[in-house]
């Protein structure tokens, strides 16, 4: 059996699409971008609307950025710390 190079996984995008401008950044990737605004932007006075408009992000993408960061930290480091907790 042979594909076709016309399969919908192969096909070209259609003349009129064009990107959205927007890109995909994980939570810790913003989050992470916050802080060194905060640090080394000159902003570490800034509010998290400040910080957002900065990069460029809504109040919102970012605050959910933040949530889900720390969340994952927080998972993160209680899986770190159960061995440690198991052993003692």
């Amino acid at each position: 059996m042979t594909t076709s190079s016309t399969t919908p996984a192969h096909r070209p995008p259609a003349r009129e699409w064009k990107r959205t401008g927007q890109r995909h950044l994980s939570a810790l990737a913003i989050a992470e971008d916050a802080a060194f605004v905060r640090e080394h932007g000159g902003h570490s006075h800034a509010t998290d609307s400040g910080v957002a408009m900065r990069l460029e992000l809504s109040n919102e993408r970012l605050e959910k950025a933040l949530e889900r960061a720390q969340r994952y930290r927080s998972r993160t480091a209680e899986t770190r710390a159960g061995p440690e907790l198991e052993a003692s």
